[in-house]
Parts: structure tokens; C-alpha cells; sequence
């Protein structure tokens, strides 16, 4: 996925390359919804006993399975992907779909993200396998990129570019919301028992805050 969005991004484009790029992108889309369904339906398709041997199980979980939340995001990023390469930036309803598929990948990535600095699987529940921390990483970078390119005239980039007031606001205080709630997330979770006081504790969040907002 990250070599055909690359091959797409390219000002020269071979119309072969291109093509072999797309197929590459279908092939994502189409093992990973086999993955999709073979988990929730069983349906014994097992498409990843073709690269490797049957799977090894420790306690509740597959070894070499792929999980779910990722599968849907392979899912939603391929899609997105496809519909940059396969249609021109005219289209604006397609290049909007794309858009907001990449934001939401970006989102699942991020809740992983933070149930790994949390010590919370937020996603995960039952016999629903984890999702790597790397591959949360690759997602939010594979997201931003794929939103990144289809253009200022489309959420969520467009509520980022311009000189307007609300463009400003966004550039400077999602993240520096973003980071408050991290820092406070991160006092309670690890400062709090240190300072054995929730008042302590609130305090110095809060005083972080406004120097940060400030």
C-alpha cells in the first residue's frame, strides 16, 4: 500500500506501473476482507494458511493471525487508496469518501496508540487479537499521507489550511488539546500514586494546562 501510494504521488506517471499498483492495492482489499469474515463468521477460508504453517495458540490468542481492527483498516485503506489512483481530483464527492476512509483509519490507529500508553486495550475485548503498536504507527502515517494528498479542499485538511480565524484555532489548539489530555491522562496514570493525592495531582495538570494554552 505505501509503494502504490508512492507510485500514485509521482509527477511521471507509467501507465503500466500504475495499473500493477492498482492490483496490488485490490489484492490488499480482497485478502484482508477474507480475513474480515473468516474471523467473525468462521467460515474455515484461513487464507493465511498459504504463507505460513497452522497457527500456534497462547491462552485465548492466534499466533500469526491477523487481527480484525486491522484487517478493517486494511479495509478502509485500501479503498481510500484506490479511489485517489482511480479517480481525478474533479471528482469531489469520490475524493471526499477517500478522504474521510483515510481520517478514520487515522483515528483507529490513534485509540491504539493511546491504549498502548495507557496500559488499555481500548478495541479489544474477548478473543479479539491485539494490534502491534507498529502497525498503529504505520496506519496513522499511511492516514495522514492518504489525507495529505487528496488536497486542501477536503475534510479534515481543509479545516486546517487558510488564514481564516477557525484554520488558525485548529492549527494551534487540537494540538495542544491533544496534549493536555495526554499529560493528564499520563499524571493520573503514573504521577498520582507517587504524589498519593488527587488534588496533587489535578493541580499540576491543571497548571501545565494553562501554561501550555497560554
Amino acid at each position: 500500500l505505501s509503494f502504490a501510494f508512492y507510485l500514485n504521488g509521482r509527477k511521471q506517471k507509467h501507465p503500466q506501473i500504475i495499473a500493477y499498483a492498482r492490483i496490488g492495492v485490490v489484492l490488499v482489499f480482497i485478502v484482508s476482507l477474507f480475513i474480515f469474515i473468516d474471523f467473525f463468521i468462521g467460515a474455515g477460508i484461513d487464507i493465511e494458511q498459504l504463507l505460513y504453517p497452522p497457527h500456534e495458540q497462547i491462552d485465548i490468542f492466534l499466533i500469526g493471525r491477523m487481527s480484525p481492527i486491522t484487517a478493517i483498516n486494511f479495509l478502509m485503506t485500501s479503498c481510500a487508496l484506490y479511489l485517489l489512483m482511480i479517480f481525478p481530483k474533479g471528482r469531489h464527492r469520490v475524493r471526499s469518501l477517500a478522504s474521510f476512509l483515510a481520517f478514520l483509519v487515522v483515528l483507529v490507529g490513534l485509540v491504539i496508540i493511546l491504549g498502548y500508553l495507557y496500559g488499555t486495550p481500548l478495541l479489544y475485548g474477548g478473543k479479539i487479537i491485539p494490534v502491534a503498536l507498529t502497525t498503529a504507527i504505520a496506519f496513522v502515517l499511511l492516514g495522514v499521507g492518504i489525507d495529505a494528498s487528496t488536497g486542501e479542499l477536503y475534510f479534515p485538511v481543509s479545516s486546517f489550511i487558510g488564514s481564516s480565524v477557525r484554520s488558525r484555532l485548529m492549527r494551534v489548539f487540537v494540538p495542544v488539546t491533544i496534549f493536555i489530555i495526554l499529560i493528564n491522562g499520563w499524571l493520573n496514570i503514573l504521577i498520582r500514586p507517587l504524589l498519593g493525592s488527587y488534588v496533587m495531582a489535578a493541580s499540576l495538570a491543571a497548571i501545565i494546562s494553562v501554561i501550555l494554552v497560554s
